[in-house]
């Protein structure tokens, strides 16, 4: 299947970075408000605004689905880019469970599809395990990509890690912090995790069992989790989930590995990197191995507002530390994956005795 993918930015570059583990065949990207990326790797023949369609700069004979892949800034415009593309016969996926009442209207008055796809591709088994207060263990290495703030690249780290451990020949199971997911062939965190149908302990052992069945029933040399939200607060403004969730995942499992993703700034130093170590010690009771700092960070008038805008800055400089700390541009070779896979080999070297 050939789809256009909306909205395109720099925020969802893992799309293009990672397009080969995506299930369908993208042959364009389609940007917001008819404006093109700055700042970051660009390519005219795919990268395109939906004037260039309802213009006729570029004809839609050449795909089949429009793919709505994350929220959008402007919704007008979105419902607006969908009834045009219904109006031509595109069918449509969308991972935003938000705008599905009005696509759905769109899709039915044109007579089009609307691609179901089953995001929740984990299904947790009745509650058998509530007369027990026992944690299972999984045998089977868990690596975690937890993030301080939002938008710090997460599921670009998620990708990363997949497409290396693939290319290895490694068979990977992996629960991923997108709707999105599911378009990667891979699981998205569960529904449960974010309503009230169970109590906070009850997820934990949800999550457990949950991680423990893909353990046995996928048979995987390695589970890639990614966590979601933040595990701290930015203000009292912006308290993101208490890290309340990342508190009941590694309550529920506990990775070998833990990735640690950062808002964009230069002046981190081993002070900085010494005290979040500690905090994840002693609040989750997590030891981290690498941290990551991502292009992204909250725009400083924004801080106190009801909603974040978030600046982007292509290139950074990342002091030395004694710390492993990465950034994008390591993301282009497999240095930070070689690390990874270093001790997940070491533990089952000493496993072995």
């Amino acid at each position: 299947m050939n789809i256009v993918v909306y909205p395109y930015s720099a925020e969802q570059s893992y799309i293009k970075a990672y397009r080969e583990l995506f299930n369908y065949n993208i042959v364009r990207f389609m940007c917001c408000n008819g404006i093109l990326p700055v700042n970051f790797e660009n390519c005219a023949n795919e990268i395109c605004t939906f004037n260039d369609y309802s213009e006729g700069r570029i004809q839609s004979g050449d795909f089949e689905t429009f793919c709505i892949i994350d929220k959008v800034p402007d919704e007008n415009e979105l419902y607006r880019i969908a009834e045009y593309m219904c109006s031509n016969g595109k069918d449509i996926i969308c991972t935003e469970e938000e705008y599905l009442p009005q696509i759905r209207g769109i899709c039915e008055n044109y007579q089009v599809k609307l691609l179901e796809i089953d995001y929740e591709t984990v299904k947790i088994a009745e509650k058998n395990w509530n007369n027990t207060s026992e944690i299972l263990n999984i045998d089977v290495p868990i690596v975690a990509v937890m993030g301080i703030g939002q938008n710090v690249q997460k599921f670009n780290l998620q990708l990363y890690l997949r497409k290396n451990f693939i290319n290895k020949g490694y068979k990977v199971s992996q629960i991923g912090t997108k709707k999105i997911s599911a378009l990667y062939g891979f699981h998205s965190l569960p529904d449960f995790l974010f309503n009230n149908e169970y109590s906070d302990i009850d997820k934990v052992y949800a999550l457990n069992r949950m991680i423990k069945n893909i353990s046995i029933e996928e048979k995987p040399d390695v589970i890639l989790l990614g966590i979601p939200d933040s595990i701290i607060a930015l203000n009292n403004k912006h308290r993101f989930s208490f890290g309340l969730y990342a508190y009941e995942m590694f309550n529920a499992v506990q990775p070998d590995f833990v990735i640690t993703s950062l808002m964009a700034n230069e002046d981190y130093n081993d002070d900085f990197y010494a005290e979040i170590s500690e905090m994840a010690k002693y609040k989750y009771n997590v030891n981290i191995d690498a941290y990551f700092v991502s292009q992204f960070c909250p725009i400083s008038n924004s801080v106190w507002s009801e909603k974040l805008t978030y600046g982007y800055l292509p290139h950074l400089k990342i002091p030395e530390s004694r710390y492993m700390v990465y950034s994008a541009e390591d993301l282009k070779e497999n240095s930070f994956f070689e690390q990874v896979e270093r001790k997940l080999l070491l533990y089952g070297k000493y496993e072995q005795f």
